[in-house]
């Protein structure tokens, strides 16, 4: 059980690096607009975890 939640924080540590370094790699409006709801899935994701 210990290990499912520890699993699912570092899936959420990484999808969040992982956006925040295309929102550092990439200056487009369009791909931030993408970051944004990608970030609000990841928020979503984290509500029900």
């Amino acid at each position: 059980m210990k290990l499912i939640v520890r699993m699912r924080l570092i899936l959420i540590l990484t999808l969040m690096l992982i956006s925040a370094a295309l929102e550092y790699r990439f200056e487009n409006n369009v791909f931030k607009t993408g970051v944004f709801i990608f970030n609000s899935l990841i928020t979503q994701f984290t509500a029900y975890a």
